[in-house]
């Protein structure tokens, strides 16, 4: 059974290949574009409430060094900032330029996060929780997509 770290950094390379694979299509393939679009934002959007509600509900419980507690509370920001991006990209018509713009910000804003989660959240996990503890969490992660409503 693969700990949460693991289904994360799964998830993270998921939605990076679907981030590229988005940028290889130009705008004459507006309807792919659009439906790879759609695809990615469910899959932020499940990922980080995931995310959320078992990771980082228990290190924001246990983080008791400033460090550690900066870094989980500075990635649950860059969460509400994506959030605020895909409320903003669901309301954008696909077709207008506005909407590859505001695209092309998400796709950077989770490139950022993906490379910070990575290297100062996941360390703060293994510092913070018994291997067991870790693997549990990858279950309940993976209960916990399924649950999310998008």
């Amino acid at each position: 059974m693969a700990d949460v770290l693991t289904r994360i950094r799964r998830d993270h390379v998921r939605v990076k290949e679907l981030f590229k694979e988005f940028d290889g299509f130009g705008p004459q393939a507006s309807a792919t574009r659009i439906k790879l679009a759609r695809r990615i934002i469910e899959q932020l959007a499940v990922h980080d409430r995931a995310e959320e509600a078992t990771l980082y509900r228990l290190l924001r419980s246990r983080a008791a060094e400033r460090e550690a507690r900066l870094a989980v509370l500075e990635a649950l920001e860059q969460h509400a900032l994506a959030d605020e991006l895909i409320r903003k990209l669901l309301s954008t018509d696909p077709m207008e330029d506005e909407f590859d713009a505001k695209f092309t910000i998400l796709e950077q804003s989770v490139e950022q996060h993906i490379k910070e989660e990575e290297a100062r959240v996941h360390p703060v996990a293994r510092m913070l929780l018994r291997p067991e503890e870790l693997d549990d969490l990858g279950a309940r992660f993976e209960e916990a997509k399924k649950q999310v409503a998008v």
